[in-house]
């Protein structure tokens, strides 16, 4: 008898965070990825694909540890203080963002309403954290057209965009 493991709670966005980074690149091949945090299981992964691709890759953190890990993947890292999250102002557009970085949950959740018109693509983990807590995901459907919820494991991911339909991919 075979036993299966559930996967690592850190690693259950990789199936759509490479879903739409690959399909970013092919619908939108001159656009960058842009990922907020870094980690063993995206950095890496991200940084290939935007090189196979062609693209920029950037990445943004608050932690100068996990960054030193990962300084020669992206094209651009920047780092910030913890503090600048909050009200953080993107000035670039994007094929794919990653939101999986050092705030709370709840706090990454207001990054949603300027990516939406900054990103093509946004892929958001651990989207049921924002379920738990009794907020609505509601107000993010007026602002992207698709909200499509990866849920094969937990926690889930959410993948959002205005310009195609992600549950097609899956």
């Amino acid at each position: 008898m075979r036993s299966i493991t559930k996967p690592d709670p850190y690693s259950t966005h990789l199936v759509p965070s490479l879903t739409a980074a690959i399909h970013s690149g092919l619908l939108w091949p001159e656009s960058s990825i842009l990922e907020l945090g870094c980690g063993h299981y995206s950095t890496p992964l991200l940084s290939s694909i935007a090189k196979t691709q062609g693209r920029r890759f950037q990445l943004i953190t608050s932690d100068a540890e996990w960054a030193k890990l990962f300084q020669n993947d992206p094209h651009q890292l920047q780092l910030i203080d913890f503090s600048m999250w909050n009200g953080f102002q993107f000035s670039g557009e994007y094929g794919m963002v990653l939101i999986d970085h050092e705030e709370l949950v709840i706090d990454r959740f207001v990054h949603l309403f300027p990516l939406s018109e900054k990103a093509k693509l946004v892929v958001f983990h651990d989207a049921n954290r924002i379920d738990e807590m009794g907020i609505s995901w509601g107000f993010i459907h007026t602002l992207y057209r698709y909200v499509y919820f990866y849920d094969r494991y937990s926690p889930k991911t959410a993948i959002l965009s205005n310009y195609v339909d992600p549950s097609k991919w899956f």
